[in-house]
């Protein structure tokens, strides 16, 4: 995981698929912005096909965890703003 100012990027392990996710603020809306990136290292048996197939629903799956993990943190956060401006 690195981060570069603004911009967080969070790696996968190394393996045959690889994922990584960037995210950062909007420069002019209230809102987050996420980036996604998948590889695969083909084995030398397995057609293309079939490699981009696997990598697509693997991707898929990823991209959905994700996003409801940061849709978990940011109703969570929202939460806690509301009751800290409760009397």
């Amino acid at each position: 995981m690195g981060d570069r100012g603004d911009l967080l990027i969070v790696d996968s392990a190394e393996g045959p698929l690889e994922f990584s996710f960037a995210m950062r603020p909007s420069g002019t809306e209230p809102k987050v912005k996420f980036y996604f990136f998948a590889r695969a290292r083909p084995d030398a048996n397995q057609p293309l096909t079939v490699l981009k197939s696997a990598t697509d629903t693997a991707f898929g799956t990823f991209q959905e965890a994700v996003m409801r993990w940061a849709g978990e943190r940011l109703s969570s956060a929202t939460r806690s703003d509301e009751s800290a401006k409760t009397p």
